[in-house]
Formats: structure tokens, C-alpha cells, sequence
């Protein structure tokens, strides 16, 4: 498949970011160099430069092509592996989703050789875990995504209080250091039409801004809840048990959250995590959970709370640990790829110590790699960052099933009717046993 071909296959989207955002030069521009093709989902600078040096000392071109997922790029990426195109030579793929996905089809390269040479130790167990398939590696991690809550160390204090352990002092916390008026504003019998207000703009600060924009971010949520209730998501049979008195449990304290605490803005539903996290920094939230960033961001010039953010594990129900979701994405190799070795190669250089540590410090990543949060150098200026470490041998992944993606999509969209009162939460969580159930038999 030639370059033009993929990213037709992309969409005109794609190729219109690819034309401005890598070069506009078609095709490739490295004639008589062998050239590895990369579909990327974040194409950092930093990982654009390091793709190139290792291409320079290798002799090869490589073309990383910027694109976002989606279930029509999806499709189309899969249509092409399935057929067994040998471009791109990587990807980069959803932990969530996809790695287990395609490595059960036979459309990705095994890795586990590749790992071991590169001190797998070092590399965050659980997402090694989430991208196995019956003992086969099919990704390498890249960017780590880890349910977190982070404070307002100033606001905390002023109050007199310790950063809340369980979701029960989470509520009293929020509710005592909210400010915003907008919060007393009268919630709508459904979330879903008349709404005072999905702005997150406030004169004052919000009690507890967390990620809950779409179905998505809304499962990320209860799972969180719901692991650290004691729940699961199917029992030891394989059978749904997330509906039952845990899971109940879980989506009324969302349901809650959302109209009856006065402690977070329903413009959490219809904001994606970096809008809720621009928030944050613009110092107009006293606490919040979110999944992707890092305290090193909170810690830059221009952020309105630099020097006053605290990072803590997640809260938890009494007598239940604390149980943060795990995410991210990573890199993986095309099965049919003529450059396997190369291609390979490349990813390994792109997770390896050097390019995680310059995205942990510059670009505000979660590293997937151990060695980065025991970095003395690093701890010492960022020691909000131990928590990390702290909770990642309790990070969770909801599903190891090749359609997981799917599962998660249709149980998100049971709960986020819930969250926006058009079903109870037993209707809710009922309907999604009994679609998972059907998944999963």
C-alpha cells in the first residue's frame, strides 16, 4: 500500500492533518532508503524527533502519519490488516481496545523476544498484562493512562482538612471548599434538556471536577466506583455481575454527584478531558479525578496553580482498596509487514528509557516505564509522582476479551442514560448485563 493509499484509507481528514502536520511532500521523501509507516495517534515533537534519529542511524525513512481514532478509521485500519496490506508497518492502538483485538486475529507481531531486550521488568506490569493474549505480547506501552485525584494543597490547609480518602469524604471535601454560585443553580429533571448551564466557566471554584464527558469517560468512572466497592464486572462463571448491589451502588453515587451535591458543574458531561483539566490549572476546581495527564503540567509557567497541586490515590467505599482504571495506548507491529525487524526496532526506541523520560518532563506523559518514578532526579522535583508508583499495582483493566472495545461502548451508553435521568440505575445496569451477556457467551 503506498503512502497516497493509506491515507485515503485514513479519510480526507487524515490527509489533510498529514499534509500540514508531517511534510507535504508525495510521496515519501527518501528515495532509495528503505521507509517504515507509522500511524501515530499523538504525534508529539518529541516523538517525530526521535523517529527521525533513529532512522538517520539506521539508514532508514520514517514517515509517521498523525491520526485520531475513530470507529470509521477503525474500520478501515482493520479492513486493511485484515487484508493483510503490509502498511503501516506500525500503529499505534487503544490498551482499552485493540491490542488484545487484532493479536487474536493474527494481524499483529508477536513482541515478547523484543521485550525481554529491553529490560521488561522495567515496564508497567499491568499494561504488559492487558496487551497478553494466552502468553503472547502484542503492544509496547506508550503513553499510560491511570484513574488519579488530584487537590489544592492551598485550599486543603486553609480548611483544616487531609485529602479525602473514601468517595463519602470526597463529597464532604468538594462540598466544603466549592465556591462556584453556579452550583446552587436547580438541576433539571433531566440531565439531558434544559440545563441551567454546561459552561464550565465560574467566578468561583467548583467542589469536584471530574472526567465524565461521554460514555467513555462515564464507564472509566463507575469502574473506578465499582472496583473500589467491592464489584466486578463478571464473576468467576463469566456471567455480568456488575448489576448487582455493588454496581447499584457505584452509578446512584454518580447519579448523585451529579444532581444533588452541588459540588460539580454538569458541564462535566459535554467537556473532554483536556477541557476539564484546563480548568483545573486555571485554579477552578478544588479537586479533581482525570486519567491522562501528569502533575509535571500543573507545575509550568502560566499554570494558576503551580506550587499548590497535591496528587492522591483514588478514594475508595469503606473496607474496599482504592481501584484506579487503566489506560493509555501503545505501539504495535503489522503482521504482514515487509519491515518487520525495522519496524520493531523503531517502537522499541520509542518506548525506551530516553524518549518516555523527555515526554514525562516535557510533554506531560505518564511514562509506562518504573524506572522514570524512581528517578531521584525526577521524584525530587516532581514528588507527586511517587503516587503513581503507589497506584499502579492496583490499576485495573475492566476486560481481556477481543471485543472489549465493545463491551465498553455499550455499557458506557447504559450509563451515561442513567447519569442523565432518562433510566434508573437497576434499569440501567440491567440492560447492560443482559447486551454484555450476549458479548461475552
Amino acid at each position: 500500500m503506498t503512502r497516497r493509499r493509506l491515507l485515503g484509507l485514513l479519510g480526507a481528514s487524515a490527509l489533510a492533518v498529514a499534509a500540514v502536520a508531517v511534510r507535504p511532500a508525495l510521496p515519501v521523501p527518501w528515495p532509495g532508503r528503505p521507509t517504515i509507516t507509522g500511524l501515530v495517534p499523538d504525534p508529539r515533537q518529541i516523538v517525530s524527533e526521535s523517529a527521525a534519529s533513529y532512522g538517520a542511524a539506521h539508514g532508514l525513512g520514517v514517515d509517521l502519519l498523525p491520526w485520531q481514532p475513530s470507529p470509521e478509521g477503525d474500520a478501515r485500519v482493520e479492513a486493511a490488516l485484515a487484508a493483510g496490506e503490509p502498511t503501516p508497518d506500525a500503529l499505534g492502538l487503544g490498551l482499552e481496545a485493540n491490542a488484545v483485538r487484532y493479536g487474536s486475529r493474527g494481524w499483529l507481531a508477536p513482541l515478547d523476544t523484543s521485550v525481554a531486550a529491553m529490560a521488561r521488568p522495567d515496564f508497567a506490569p499491568r499494561w504488559l498484562e492487558a496487551a497478553t493474549d494466552r502468553g503472547t505480547l502484542f503492544a509496547l506501552p506508550a503513553r499510560l493512562g491511570l484513574g488519579l485525584l488530584y487537590y489544592r494543597r492551598d485550599l486543603l490547609a486553609e480548611a483544616n482538612v487531609r485529602p479525602p480518602s473514601t468517595w463519602a469524604e470526597l463529597l464532604e471535601t468538594a462540598f466544603q471548599l466549592r465556591t462556584a454560585p453556579e452550583l446552587d443553580q436547580p438541576r433539571a429533571k433531566c440531565a439531558c434538556a434544559g440545563v441551567p448551564s454546561t459552561s464550565l466557566e465560574t467566578g468561583g471554584v467548583f467542589g469536584y471536577l471530574p472526567v465524565l464527558g461521554g460514555p467513555v469517560e462515564v464507564f472509566h468512572h463507575f469502574s473506578e466506583l465499582l472496583w473500589s466497592n467491592g464489584g466486578r464486572y463478571l464473576d468467576d462463571d463469566g456471567r455480568p455481575a456488575f448489576q448487582r448491589a455493588e454496581g447499584v451502588a457505584a452509578l446512584r453515587f454518580l447519579t448523585d454527584l451529579l444532581q444533588t451535591s452541588r459540588t460539580t458543574p454538569l458541564g462535566v458531561l459535554e467537556n473532554d478531558p483536556q477541557a476539564i483539566w484546563d480548568v483545573f490549572l486555571k485554579g477552578k476546581a478544588a479537586l479533581h479525578r482525570g486519567p491522562l495527564h501528569s502533575p509535571v503540567e500543573a507545575e509550568r509557567e502560566g499554570s494558576a496553580v503551580r506550587g499548590r497541586v497535591g496528587l492522591a490515590p483514588l478514594p475508595h467505599f469503606p473496607g474496599h482498596p482504592s481501584a484506579p482504571s487503566l489506560r493509555g495506548w501503545g505501539y504495535a507491529v503489522n503482521a504482514h509487514s515487509r519491515r518487520r525487524d525495522e519496524a520493531v526496532g523503531l517502537i522499541g526506541h520509542l518506548v525506551g528509557d530516553g524518549v518516555q523520560r523527555r515526554l514525562g518532563l516535557e510533554a506531560g506523559y505518564l511514562p509506562t516505564r518504573l524506572g522514570f518514578y524512581a528517578e531521584p532526579s525526577v521524584v525530587g522535583r516532581y514528588p507527586e509522582l511517587a503516587v503513581v508508583a503507589e497506584s499502579l499495582p492496583r490499576a485495573r483493566l475492566p476486560f481481556r476479551h477481543p471485543r472489549s472495545g465493545e463491551l465498553i461502548d455499550l455499557i458506557g451508553a447504559e450509563l451515561e442514560s442513567a447519569v442523565l435521568l432518562l433510566s434508573s440505575p437497576e434499569a440501567a445496569l440491567e440492560s447492560a448485563a443482559r447486551q454484555v451477556e450476549g458479548v461475552v457467551a
